[in-house]
């Protein structure tokens, strides 16, 4: 059960096609799922439609393994989508809420990069990218004596992700003494048993909070305005340590043996009951938390699965 939190306000505009558009107040997160399956049922949606494909949700069930038995694997499955609310956007975005706020230990004055020119083909997808964004609190409008250049990147489909050019920004940075485990000292301990999972965290870097007075620091600017981080950003050379030790130490209280590589969780067992259970207190503790993982990616219980790129 998610707690009510007084300092905290939702407010969410759901939206169905049809011009259908109901705001939601409300300080439980579950209340706000909920409006999605009052709006829905109104509109004469299936009851089990209504639960299990919410309107506005790109539905991923896990990929399970064919040794697990369907029931099995269509128990989990649902009691997993259940445990973490639906995505609002296409873009799946968590929110730590015990993460602690991280500072950018800057050295030096850091000065605004000029901006690098945005392809014409690309501005529509940076527009509705950076809107996502802002709208689930990963970023937000800013006025900002610093700047770091924003860039699109073409992806194989033909859409674009965003980076953020944070190079002079890492020059004027200290390097937190956290360090990324090494994948060559992991792979010669790796247990290798009949059942193997990997699970990927979805935007794990967007998950971990910036604490206020560090965010000027990351902005960048788009269209005529200024924006800036509320979340660590891809491309910050702190990033990728503090993500993994607050992986780290979420994952030894779930599970102690388990592994994890940056956003990859691995566990092995010989017993199929016994690795499911292991897998779903993974996905669930990590859902209570604010985590979201990428279906797409992961697979259950399979014989053979990849994980730093052995296995």
């Amino acid at each position: 059960m998610r707690v009510s939190d007084p300092d905290r306000v939702y407010n969410v505009t759901l939206r169905l096609e049809g011009d259908i558009d109901r705001i939601v107040h409300a300080i439980f997160w579950d209340h706000v799922v909920k409006s999605y399956d009052v709006l829905l049922a109104e509109q004469g949606w299936p009851p089990d439609f209504v639960r299990d494909c919410p309107v506005g949700e790109e539905v991923i069930t896990p990929s399970f393994s064919p040794l697990v038995p369907r029931e099995l694997a269509e128990s989990y499955s649902k009691s997993w989508a259940l445990a973490q609310a639906p995505a609002l956007y296409r873009y799946n975005v968590g929110c730590d809420r015990q993460s602690p706020y991280h500072v950018i230990p800057i050295k030096g004055e850091p000065q605004p990069q000029p901006q690098y020119p945005i392809k014409f083909e690309a501005r529509a997808s940076v527009r509705k990218i950076l809107t996502q964004l802002e709208y689930q609190g990963v970023i937000e409008p800013c006025v900002s004596p610093m700047n770091n250049p924003l860039f699109p990147v073409a992806k194989p489909d033909h859409s674009y992700r965003i980076v953020v050019d944070y190079r002079h920004l890492n020059g004027h940075t200290r390097t937190y003494a956290i360090q990324n485990s090494h994948s060559a000292a992991l792979m010669n301990n790796i247990v290798r048993k009949k059942y193997k999972t990997t699970l990927d965290i979805s935007n794990g870097f967007f998950c971990q909070n910036i604490a206020p007075e560090s965010r000027d620091y990351t902005s960048f600017s788009a269209f005529g305005s200024q924006k800036k981080f509320c979340r660590l950003p891809q491309g910050f050379k702190n990033s990728p340590g503090l993500f993994l030790a607050r992986v780290t130490e979420i994952l030894y209280e779930l599970d102690p043996e388990a592994l994890s590589y940056v956003d990859d969780i691995y566990l092995t067992d010989d017993e199929i009951l016994q690795h499911l259970r292991r897998v779903a207190r993974i996905v669930v503790g990590f859902a209570e938390i604010g985590y979201k993982f990428n279906f797409k990616k992961s697979k259950i219980a399979f014989l053979s699965v990849i994980f730093l790129g052995g296995i």
